[in-house]
């Protein structure tokens, strides 16, 4: 695997660049996705990021094999993007969600399995922060995001998009759920699994007093 130390290293272009998650496709190979810094030139800001390793632990050349780098695969939102979790659905297409512009708007992308992007997705919110740290993709295609918007206080957050990255607007109000958990508590989500029809989330609330 990897070098044969059983480790694997890629530099995206320069700058820190950081992993927050790992899924495995279908076929066995490798998808890690996080924040690049300087591949797209926006004054060195972090930019969604994709990668995948075959199962042998090498970069998957035919992954994105017609970008600047094949095996490796950046979004630009226009600012600081970080992306926090990853999903693989049952076509092989790869979601990542986050957020961009350091926060203000929440953010998912989807990639074809090829490594090119299928859509991506962002909601502005305003006079808050925010950000979609986990994914989890229900049968029939829909994708559920899970994080956090801080505004007042922090209070948890879910989205729901349909396959082709449409909100599903008969999802909480508008397509978003938006919970502080209890009057003045700060509540986030950091985790997200499906239980049959449910949505069974994980985190942490506390006294903001």
């Amino acid at each position: 695997f990897g070098g044969g130390d059983g480790l694997f290293t890629q530099d995206f272009a320069g700058g820190n660049d950081e992993a927050h998650a790992v899924a495995i496709d279908a076929v066995g190979n490798i998808v890690v996705a996080g924040n690049a810094r300087n591949m797209t030139g926006n004054n060195g800001d972090f930019d969604f990021a994709v990668l995948r390793l075959t199962p042998a632990g090498a970069l998957d050349t035919t992954f994105n094999n017609s970008g600047a780098v094949p095996g490796m695969k950046v979004t630009d939102f226009g600012g600081a993007d970080l992306a926090r979790d990853v999903a693989i659905d049952g076509d092989g297409k790869i979601v990542l969600v986050g957020k961009a512009l350091g926060g203000s708007e929440l953010a998912i992308a989807k990639y074809n399995a090829s490594g090119t992007l299928n859509w991506s997705w962002t909601h502005a919110l305003t006079n808050a922060t925010g950000s979609l740290e986990a994914v989890a993709i229900q049968p029939g295609g829909m994708i559920v995001g899970a994080g956090t918007i801080s505004e007042v206080t922090d209070e948890v957050a879910l989205v729901r998009i349909n396959g082709s990255g449409v909100l599903d607007l008969g999802f909480g109000t508008s397509g978003i759920v938006r919970d502080d958990l209890g009057n003045g508590r700060a509540a986030r989500i950091e985790d997200l699994v499906l239980h049959g029809n449910n949505l069974v989330v994980a985190g942490s609330e506390a006294n903001n007093g």
